[in-house]
C-alpha cells in the first residue's frame, strides 16, 4: 500500500523536524518528501536487508527526531515469502508481537523528544474485522508511548477494492488512522 505525501508533507511541516527515518520504506515516499524539504531521511527496508522488527538493525543509525511507519495490514496485502514480514505473520497475535518488537527497535533511534507516527488501517480476515490501528495503539502506549495529539484520518481514494464486483454485501474499509506518539518517561 502507499501512502499520499501529502500526509507526510503536512506532519514534517507542522512539526519542524531534523531527521527522519523510515525503517518500512516500502516505493520511498517519505524519502522522496524529506528530500524535497531538505530534510535528512534514513530509509530501510526488508527487501535491501534490515529488518524493522530487530534491534541490531537501529545499531548504527544515530537518533532521529521522527519516525514514520507505513507497516503492512498483516495478510492484507503480501509483499514477499521473507518469514521476517509483517504481511506474512502466521497469526494476529504474531503480527502484534512483532509491532511491539518493532516499537521497541526505534527507541534505540530516537532523540528523547522524537516522535513516531504509525499509518495503519484494519480489515477483515475470515469473517473477523482486526481494528489494526487500535490494537497497535495499545501496545504503543503499552512501551510508554502516547498519542502526541488526535488521530489523523486519512481517506482512501480509488484503492484496488473500488472496481471489483462482490458476491455478497460488506461494509468496505475506507481509511487508514494516523496516530503520531511520543515517548513517555
Amino acid at each position: 500500500m502507499s501512502c499520499s505525501r501529502h500526509l507526510i508533507r503536512d506532519l514534517l511541516s507542522y512539526l519542524m523536524l531534523r531527521s527522519v527515518l523510515d525503517p518500512m520504506s516500502g516505493s520511498g515516499t517519505c524519502a522522496d518528501v524529506c528530500h524535497e524539504l531538505g530534510i535528512p531521511c534514513t530509509s530501510l527496508d526488508l527487501r535491501r536487508g534490515p529488518d524493522a522488527c530487530d534491534p541490531a538493525s537501529y545499531a548504527q543509525l544515530g537518533q532521529h527526531d521522527f519516525v514514520w511507519s507505513h507497516p503492512p495490514y498483516l495478510k492484507m496485502i503480501r509483499y514477499n515469502e521473507d518469514p521476517r514480514c509483517l504481511s506474512n505473520a502466521p497469526t494476529l497475535d504474531d503480527f502484534l508481537e512483532q509491532m511491539r518488537m518493532f516499537i521497541r527497535a526505534c527507541t534505540s533511534a530516537m532523540s528523547t523528544k522524537a516522535r513516531l507516527a504509525m499509518l495503519i488501517g484494519g480489515y477483515s480476515h475470515q469473517w473477523r474485522y482486526l481494528p489494526l490501528y487500535a490494537l497497535t495503539t495499545q501496545i504503543a502506549m503499552s512501551e510508554e508511548y502516547w498519542p502526541a495529539c488526535t488521530e489523523i484520518i486519512r481517506f482512501q481514494h480509488n484503492n484496488s477494492s473500488s472496481g471489483k464486483v462482490y458476491t455478497s454485501s460488506f461494509i468496505p474499509g475506507l481509511h487508514e488512522t494516523c496516530t503520531v506518539f511520543q515517548r513517555q518517561r
